[in-house]
């Protein structure tokens, strides 16, 4: 017998509706935008579909020395986070593998004021595997100037042998 792993199907790695939620939140993203740079948040909950709000949140800049805190979340990131995540740091509340990668591309966001995407897997601690997708998109505050970012995630636990 072998120790290979035999590779899931793409369709199997992510699912329609995992590609779909980032694709939607970028679209709606940008069609909440116009022609500024970056969508005002008090306006996201105007233009963002209803089916997009559990996998929505909302990252702000922290002034105590910590770059994002979470000021708003939906269902998904809190059953991902396994806690609420509103009002805590970005870096304390995400599973360690996800945080990893995902500083880098929320600083990135952040700097660039573009969004970014980004889709992989980490392990937890019991065994299972986390297959996710999630975009980071900045967020403008009443005067036009950056105000945090906007993200959607859609993960899927998946047990290995």
């Amino acid at each position: 017998m072998s120790d290979v792993k035999s590779v899931p199907a793409r369709s199997e790695r992510h699912p329609a509706s995992e590609r779909r939620v980032t694709g939607l939140a970028l679209q709606d993203w940008y069609k909440s935008r116009g022609k500024r740079n970056f969508p005002r948040r008090s306006e996201l909950g105007k233009r963002m579909r209803a089916q997009l709000q559990p996998h929505l949140f909302v990252l702000t800049p922290d002034e105590n020395g910590h770059p994002y805190r979470v000021a708003a979340a939906g269902s998904e990131l809190a059953k991902l986070c396994k806690r609420d995540p509103v009002g805590q740091v970005v870096g304390d509340t995400l599973p360690r593998f996800l945080w990893e990668r995902a500083q880098g591309l929320i600083a990135a966001a952040g700097q660039v004021k573009k969004p970014l995407a980004d889709s992989g897997r980490f392990p937890e601690r019991d065994g299972t595997d986390v297959v996710y997708r999630s975009v980071y998109m900045p967020l403008a505050d009443a005067d036009g100037g950056f105000a945090g970012l906007l993200g959607a995630i859609s993960f899927k636990r998946q047990a290995y042998a």
